[in-house]
């Protein structure tokens, strides 16, 4: 009889269904966005704009939708002096809005499910990398909001499926994506560049297809009967039009981007540039040349998504560009080739081998697969061009910070590149409520991000984990936080913190937390000047022991004025210096061997 293997795959991540915690979602949605809706009017709530950049199968989008569903009918409820609002035609109206969610949709309540669907027609918005992802979201979205006499299109213009890392902004047209691609540049004719005249051809695409999408939400307002068929037919329209608009500006966008990854494409920029606002001209030559395929596959496979281009309506608003508040629970990962993950596709069961078994078993499938080596150079190749795009490409001001002359950028983690999207996003004044593991508070490579959150946004949540009560599938020495912070320059110094702590429970607990202890910038000049790494405290008194263990001391590590520059080196590891111990197929050395008697 055969045996069965369980495994753990990549069908998680490949779906998007990774869960968190609802008492972290809950958390991290009641302080984002709790200040812009608490007391607020129905015009101010519908007028916000939520964003997950990483939305998966949506879990905070429904989140966000519930909160803003009960704020909203409250709002209407106090307008309207409990009365159906004229724009609520069908159905009966009720006035209980104090009621959570889960006891609204119990009693069928057709006000909150209205107020619910017009949080998502004009508030919620998601990008996933993953298609299968995207559609879950839409699905999720389309049965919370009990939209099931609309088609699930109805999400589609809210809910894009792109790479919310990589794109091209339009004040980066003229520039090049990778910093390898300068000299190709310099060296065309500076009459064919991006000049300012390409650029605004672009933007003015941007601004009238931001019309239409406009118009897509507020379908009522040019005079038809809310929910009906023509109205649905008309925000179709709106979004066929604005995508014939931007056509020729996303063709454009998505050749900048893809030239990190196929460097032919900028020698070839100035004329591009120049065919864009001529109708179909710049599609015609680009189709044309002979890197047209190997575009095409570097289009489909990293999915680039300009922000400006997909929801113009957000970020060409000149009274506050950008999002209002930002979600989600980021990927984790490191961007790095990974052979498990590459050669899983050949063998689920590749997981579970590691040393010089995973080295032998890599080495059968090269031989059952001709040319699989040779792919996998090529994936190695693309993994390294992204890591360039991502770190060198201009984008990104916070991950290779330096001090003195000492770079700090460590691993290329998607955790950082996602928190600092997620504050290049936010409007000014805009909250962002993320996820994220402990490295952001405490690795040297994340020096530039906490310099951001420190000088640039104002900390207004941080409640950091420990894993040890399985709180997520992953080790439990594992640690992480629930972090909201403030786009904008700070308005104090330094904000309140909880480390270490065990139950996501506690998080909606009204009773006092006496753990919660302060972390002043001013404090962290002084005990970590060079990285800002925060120090850990399980209590007000841990940190009251520590400054006076400090106190007038010189600091060992670090650099800086009041530092010993102490440098610290590791001996042979392992894995990263494996090839010092093995051979060429990643088996071990013995003594015989070594003696050549082996």
């Amino acid at each position: 009889p055969g045996q069965f293997f369980f495994m753990p795959g990549a069908g998680r991540k490949g779906s998007g269904s990774f869960y968190t915690p609802l008492p972290l979602v809950r958390d991290l949605v009641d302080h984002a966005m709790g200040p812009f809706v608490y007391g607020k009017t129905t015009a101010e709530i519908e007028s916000l704009r939520v964003l997950d950049p990483s939305c998966g199968s949506a879990h905070f989008l429904v989140e966000a939708m519930r909160f803003l569903g009960r704020e909203l009918h409250r709002a209407y409820v106090q307008e309207y002096k409990g009365k159906a609002p004229p724009a609520f035609t069908h159905g009966v109206w009720d006035s209980d809005w104090k009621v959570d969610d889960a006891v609204a949709r119990a009693a069928n309540s057709e006000a909150r499910a209205w107020c619910k669907r017009r949080v998502a027609e004009r508030c919620l918005f998601g990008v996933d990398y993953n298609p299968t992802a995207a559609s879950l979201a839409r699905v999720a979205l389309w049965i919370e909001s009990l939209a099931g006499d609309r088609p699930l299109s109805y999400f589609e213009h809210h809910v894009r499926c792109g790479n919310s890392l990589l794109g091209t902004w339009l004040e980066r047209l003229d520039k090049s994506p990778h910093p390898g691609l300068e000299d190709i540049l310099l060296a065309q004719d500076d009459l064919f560049r991006a000049s300012p005249v390409h650029i605004e051809e672009a933007r003015k695409a941007v601004r009238e297809a931001a019309k239409n999408r406009l118009l897509i939400d507020h379908g009522a307002e040019a005079g038809m009967e809310p929910d009906s068929i023509e109205e649905l037919e008309f925000k179709e329209g709106r979004k066929r039009e604005a995508d014939v608009l931007l056509a020729d500006a996303r063709l454009l966008f998505d050749l900048r981007s893809a030239a990190g990854f196929l460097p032919v494409i900028w020698g070839d920029w100035s004329t591009l540039c120049s065919l864009l606002g001529s109708a179909g001209k710049l599609g015609d030559h680009a189709a044309k040349q002979p890197w047209w395929a190997a575009f095409q596959t570097i289009q489909g496979r990293e999915r680039f998504f300009h922000w400006e281009l997909e929801f113009p309506e957000v970020f060409l608003d000149e009274k506050r560009p950008g999002f209002d508040v930002i979600l989600g629970n980021p990927p984790w990962e490191k961007i790095k080739p990974d052979r498990k993950e590459f050669y899983g596709a050949h063998d689920v069961l590749i997981r579970a081998f590691v040393g010089g078994d995973l080295d032998s078993r890599i080495d059968e499938l090269a031989r059952e697969h001709p040319g699989l080596d040779h792919e996998f150079e090529l994936y190695e190749q693309r993994i390294t061009a992204l890591v360039s795009c991502l770190k060198k490409g201009g984008d990104y001001r916070f991950q290779d910070w330096k001090i003195g002359e000492r770079a700090t950028g460590g691993d290329p983690d998607l955790f950082k590149f996602f928190t600092e999207r997620a504050w290049r996003l936010l409007r000014p004044g805009g909250r962002a409520g993320l996820v994220l593991p402990s490295a952001l508070y405490n690795n040297e490579g994340a020096t530039g991000l906490r310099r951001m959150i420190l000088d640039e946004s104002q900390v207004e949540r941080f409640y950091a984990f420990e894993n040890r009560q399985d709180i997520f599938p992953i080790h439990r020495s594992y640690r992480f936080i629930n972090l909201v912070f403030r786009k904008g320059k700070p308005d104090r110094d330094g904000f309140e913190a909880a480390f270490m702590r065990l139950n996501v429970e506690e998080l909606s607990s009204k009773e006092p937390k006496t753990w919660m202890v302060p972390v002043r910038r001013t404090e962290l000049e002084r005990l970590s000047p060079g990285t800002f790494a925060f120090l850990e405290f399980r209590s007000p008194r841990d940190r009251e022991i520590l400054l006076k263990m400090y106190e007038g001391r010189s600091l060992l590590k670090d650099s800086g004025p009041g530092t010993w520059n102490v440098e610290f080196y590791g001996e042979f590891h392992l894995s990263n210096d494996k090839d010092l111990w093995t051979d060429s197929h990643g088996k071990l050395y013995t003594a015989q061997k070594i003696i050549g008697k082996e």
